[in-house]
């Protein structure tokens, strides 16, 4: 008969990050467009400022403000995205955008968004403020319409211009070391001149399914009487992936001799080793029979395995092997999901997922399936959703039995934890 420990969720995970120790991470030089997804081994700091240059923040009319507050303005040039150096004026002329001179009359240049401001202008009119056409050839003259004039700030130096470094300035941190390189930081990065950037190596991640009873939903045999369709491995492998880790995928028999073997042919290249199945307290628990103290096989006492205060997911495991940590989950579809998200996925995130709300806002399903049995003391996990109702989180269970369920969650609760009140949220991994 098993035994049940008094562990709870929160105790197991503490030993886990104590047992499961990760080393320490290597480092390489990539191009930022190639490091999505991986973790920050320096702080990112800005090699350009932006904007780069007195920038058009609208598609419009330069005018100088010395020239403010004139209504009509003769527009000699246009200056499309892009443009440096100089440009030709409307006269035949060369207009230097550093070193712009003009005669005493009120003179304007249309001007894109994104544009560079030459040198001497400092404000833009938008186009809907003027009598011209949006598109077609520049006008020979604008006119500004007098609603726009009467605004005191259309003709306020540095209106609708963004100055050098407003958004970004040259040296500044756009990320501390430990972040992930998220898309939107990839964006930022490049538009601050960071063209490269320095992280950590990919953890290696083996994760070795056991079970003589599985087989792919892509194998001739799915479906036959007694196997069963093997799902942990490609969610696992999909899960790390969020988190920039790169995994392998491998099935093994009910033969403690091959999960060793295994184990120690992985040891050589891996980080972490996740194992699922195996962990329970039956015959064929191969896990436990290679790792488990007590047991016969040369690694045992490799690994503590422990049936926690918790349903479901109760089953687990944590030890080493040739000094690469192991974590062993349950071999069930639900079991496998829970002790990923409670146990393995913190030892990747730089920043904890997990929140606490008061017990008041989780709502428990009704499940149609009549009252529920009595259970053990202990945690429960159950597939919830989340909402945010008047500035609180509120978490509501998803209803149906065991793996459905998690098809529609965004989220596991933990109730009933240890020593409090409060149920513990984490939000389920939503995208890659």
């Amino acid at each position: 008969m098993p035994i049940h420990s008094s562990l709870g969720p929160v105790q197991w995970r503490a030993v886990v990050q104590q047992v499961a120790q990760l080393p320490d991470a290597r480092t390489r030089t990539l191009p930022t467009v190639e490091a999505g997804g991986l973790v920050l081994a320096a702080p990112l700091l800005a090699a350009r400022p932006a904007p780069q240059f007195p920038q058009s923040a609208m598609d419009g009319f330069a005018i100088r403000s010395i020239d403010a507050p004139h209504r009509t303005y003769r527009v000699i040039g246009d200056i499309p995205a892009g443009v440096t150096g100089d440009i030709l004026t409307a006269d035949g002329d060369r207009l230097d955008l550093d070193h712009s001179t003009l005669d005493e009359q009120p003179s304007a240049l249309r001007i894109m968004t994104g544009a560079r401001v030459p040198d001497g202008f400092d404000i833009v009119v938008p186009v809907e403020h003027t009598d011209a056409e949006q598109t077609g050839d520049a006008p020979a003259s604008i006119t500004i319409h007098p609603d726009a004039a009467a605004e005191p700030a259309t003709f306020t130096p540095g209106r609708h211009i963004r100055d050098i470094g407003e958004e970004i300035p040259l040296g500044a941190e756009l990320a501390e070391a430990g972040r992930r390189l998220t898309p939107t930081l990839i964006a930022v990065a490049l538009a601050a001149g960071t063209s490269e950037v320095t992280v950590e190596q990919p953890r290696r991640v083996a994760i070795i399914m056991t079970g003589d009873e599985l087989v792919s939903a892509h194998s001739a045999d799915a479906g036959d009487s007694g196997e069963v369709l093997e799902s942990n491995g490609p969610a696992l492998a999909a899960s790390l992936r969020h988190f920039g880790v790169r995994s392998s995928v491998e099935h093994i028999s009910d033969e403690p001799a091959a999960l060793i073997a295994a184990v120690a042919r992985r040891a050589a290249d891996s980080d972490l080793i996740i194992t699922t199945g195996g962990v329970g307290s039956g015959a064929y628990d191969v896990v436990k029979a290679a790792f488990a103290a007590g047991s016969d096989s040369p690694a045992a006492g490799a690994s503590r395995f422990e049936h926690l205060a918790m349903r479901p997911g109760g089953p687990q495991g944590v030890g080493t092997y040739q000094g690469v940590p192991m974590v062993h989950l349950p071999g069930t579809p639900v079991g496998a999901i829970v002790g990923f998200h409670l146990f393995i996925r913190p030892l990747f995130e730089t920043v904890p997922s997990d929140i606490m709300v008061p017990a008041e806002q989780a709502e428990e399903a009704n499940t149609g399936h009549g009252p529920r049995t009595p259970r053990r003391r202990g945690a429960e996990v159950k597939p919830a959703v989340m909402e945010h109702r008047e500035g609180a989180v509120v978490v509501r269970e998803v209803p149906g039995r065991r793996l459905l369920p998690y098809a529609t969650a965004d989220a596991m609760m933990v109730t009933g934890l240890q020593g409090t009140d409060e149920v513990l949220v984490i939000p389920l991994l939503t995208g890659e």
